[in-house]
């Protein structure tokens, strides 16, 4: 299994103090930390979702991959349900909802390369 080169999350959304003395026009501007507060993830961010979304990203990529997985399950299930059918109906079915399946998986996996700079 691949280590993790990113900071483990959670993250969080953290604003910092409204003191321009110390922050400048950053002052009460929101800054990605981990949950403790102790590591800075990512420096001033100008747009609170923005913001939102960077603090989600070890979540969101950690359910991704876990989809993903499922979805690779779900396709597995459903190729070896294709040996054992016979009847023409039930087979497309089944290699169609097999379709759907990795046509979902498929970007999920990319985006979960991107995610983790294998991608490139």
């Amino acid at each position: 299994m691949q280590k993790n080169n990113y900071t483990p999350g959670p993250w969080n959304v953290h604003t910092l103090a409204d003191d321009p003395h110390t922050y400048g026009g950053h002052a009460g501007m929101p800054i990605i930390t981990t949950e403790d507060g102790e590591t800075e993830i990512c420096g001033v961010v100008y747009e609170t979702a923005d913001a939102d979304l960077i603090a989600a990203a070890p979540d969101m990529l950690a359910a991704l991959k876990l989809i993903a997985c499922r979805l690779e399950l779900w396709v597995n299930i459903l190729n070896l349900s294709l040996e054992d059918e016979d009847d023409p109906h039930e087979r497309g079915e089944t290699a169609q909802a097999r379709d759907s399946f990795c046509a979902l998986k498929e970007p999920a996996r990319a985006a979960t390369r991107q995610a983790e700079g294998t991608g490139r």
